[in-house]
């Protein structure tokens, strides 16, 4: 908008030109030019000191978020290969059991040489594990890879006692016990073995010396005060398991407050700082569960060696703050006295201040010309505007009209049709009848496809009322009312746990009765119809998913399925006029989302679309 106060006249306070009583002054100044050079230099030195104090505090934000992130990779690893490690443990303890059994079934365990060299081979495998053990149903030690005193039971074990009372229990990692073999803290792996009428029958196992952890943990560049810690979880009471370097006792269950409140409001993974109990160095952790296992790893930078490079960063700046400091009260000295030199100038100054008076002039009319040109902008910018709604009043009258004159002669079709078929049935051979049938479900599919096509037009006019959508709730209704359509089917829904979303309910609604009618329409073929519908957050949108074991389509024409009548299957196979699921992508696209589609002919169809994650902003 151009500017409503008036320009003032040349020579003035505003016009950034310097006048006579300035010149004086500066002519006087240049006299005495002690205090302004001293004041720039004390102002420079407080600017670098400034300048020198941020750049640190950001350089030491920096390192701390480098060990934060390089935290978080390691244990990444760490967690990732304990738990693979645990995977092939209880995969072997799976194959011993099942190998055990078949044994058993054929009578074949009686003869001990054939169990002790399948262990014996499947432990090479293994080579984490002490040994590979059997014991019965009353817990004694019956088979063994490695020496085994005679009569040696774990009966009072509490891996065998949770085993033996739960039928269903899966793979058991025990607290740390000391071998009764080899005198040395271990972890067991345990795993029940069954008659099969269910019965116990005893458990396989697999002890793992803690020292092995701590071998592993040895081999990861942690820093010299760094550490690696293996823990159980709140489930365990965070039995300490494995700790490089070694602090602590195996076993012991004592943690900071801080750890515990972390764990709790984030049990899937995070990161902190704090004081380790054990050795009272204060670190960066992060921790992480261990896949599915009551375990979890934590990896500590320490703070000082995080920071050694600060340090030394902080000498680097504060030698370059006092050179700077040292130069600039030298430069100063030389500054008085070339100062002195430039009383002279005064007069080229005088000049440019009539130039600059000029230059001002300019810029008053440049500002003027500016605000005109803005002024016809914002004509412009209404006159588009009217334009645009003009247009767009006419777009629905045309639709209107449109749709009117349409129907008219469809109706006088399907009439005369009706009329045809009602008095001159009895005249009518067979070939007369269905061609009367096929003219009146032509007309019917051709106001179908009007309905369709309005309703793709009007998508993109129609205003959005924003508001909290339960996507869930929405797809349960929807499916019972489209399920109502087809009583006769046997139709499965899989609902999952949908995130809520925010968006017009009406266009949403419209979404689902699209996707999931097309999933129960080319389910049709199938004897059990599945539709599953799914959703999940990934990062600033939701993903939601609805899909189908169908006919499904042929993916090199995936790229026509969201086109306005484009069908992948033919009329007469599956009923439908090709507009629904373009109708599915404007709506989306409002939305600010994306849909897309994947298939294979004969397996079934997924389609997705995504909305914007409120939660996430």
């Amino acid at each position: 908008m151009p500017s409503s106060s008036k320009p003032s006249a040349p020579g003035t306070s505003d016009d950034f030109v310097i006048g006579g009583a300035m010149l004086k002054a500066l002519r006087t100044s240049f006299a005495w030019p002690a205090w302004p050079v001293a004041g720039a230099v004390i102002l420079a030195n407080l600017f670098v000191a400034a300048l020198v104090d941020v750049s640190l505090r950001t350089s030491h934000e920096h390192y701390l978020e480098r060990a934060a992130v390089t935290s978080r990779n390691t244990n990444q690893l760490v967690a990732e290969s304990i738990a693979s490690e645990i995977d092939r443990i209880d995969m072997g303890l799976a194959v011993a059991r099942d190998e055990y059994a078949e044994l058993r079934a054929a009578a074949r365990w009686r003869d001990r040489r054939e169990p002790m060299e399948f262990l014996q081979r499947l432990q090479e495998r293994l080579p984490m594990t002490d040994s590979l053990r059997i014991a019965d149903a009353g817990g004694a030690v019956r088979y063994s890879t490695g020496s085994l005193p005679a009569g040696t039971s774990i009966a009072d074990r509490a891996y065998f006692i949770a085993l033996r009372a739960d039928a269903a229990r899966g793979l058991v990692i025990s607290e740390p016990v000391l071998s009764r073999i080899s005198g040395q803290w271990v972890l067991i792996f345990a795993r029940r073995i069954n008659r099969p009428d269910g019965a116990f029958d005893g458990v396989v196992f697999a002890p793992v010396n803690i020292e092995w952890f701590n071998r592993k943990f040895a081999q990861l560049e942690v820093g010299p005060r760094g550490a690696v810690v293996l823990r159980g979880d709140a489930s365990r009471d965070f039995d300490l398991l494995a700790r490089f370097p070694q602090a602590g006792f195996v076993g012991q269950t004592t943690v900071s407050p801080q750890f515990r409140n972390t764990i709790a409001a984030r049990p899937r993974g995070g990161t902190y700082e704090a004081n380790a109990g054990a050795d009272n160095i204060r670190r960066t952790f992060s921790y992480q569960p261990v896949g599915g296992y009551p375990l979890i790893t934590l990896v500590g930078l320490s703070t000082e060696d995080t920071l050694a490079e600060w340090w030394r960063e902080a000498a680097k700046y504060a030698s370059l703050a006092a050179t700077f400091a040292f130069l600039t009260l030298l430069g100063g000295r030389f500054v008085l006295r070339a100062w002195q030199a430039r009383t002279r100038s005064y007069e080229e100054i005088r000049v440019l201040n009539a130039e600059l008076a000029r230059d001002n002039v300019a810029r008053r009319q440049a500002e003027e010309e500016v605000g005109r040109l803005n002024a016809g902008l914002e004509q412009r910018v209404r006159e588009r505007t009217a334009e645009l709604e003009a247009a767009n009043k006419e777009l629905e009258s045309f639709s209107y009209s449109v749709s009117h004159d349409l129907r008219a002669p469809l109706r006088a079709i399907d009439g005369f049709a009706l009329i045809l078929t009602e008095e001159y049935d009895s005249k009518l051979d067979e070939d007369g009848r269905h061609c009367l049938d096929r003219i009146r479900s032509n007309a019917v599919r051709m106001g179908t496809l009007i309905d369709d096509m309005l309703d793709f037009s009007r998508m993109s006019r129609r205003e959005m009322a924003v508001a909290p959508v339960d996507m869930a709730a929405l797809a349960r209704e929807v499916f019972d009312e489209v399920r109502g359509a087809a009583p006769q089917r046997k139709i499965e829904l899989r609902l999952g746990d949908l995130p809520p979303a925010r968006g017009d309910r009406a266009m949403l609604r419209q979404v689902l009765v699209n996707l999931i009618a097309n999933a129960v329409k080319f389910t049709a073929e199938r004897a059990e119809a599945v539709i599953e519908v799914t959703g999940a957050a990934a990062g600033k949108e939701i993903v939601y998913n609805v899909k189908d074991n169908g006919v499904g389509f042929d993916m090199r024409y995936v790229d026509k399925l969201f086109g306005v009548f484009q069908r992948l299957h033919s009329a007469a196979d599956f009923q439908g006029t090709g507009i629904g699921l373009a109708i599915v992508k404007r709506i989306v696209e409002r939305h600010g989302g994306r849909a897309w589609a994947e298939g294979a002919i004969g397996t079934g169809a997924a389609l997705h679309f995504t909305l914007p994650n409120a939660g996430a902003a």
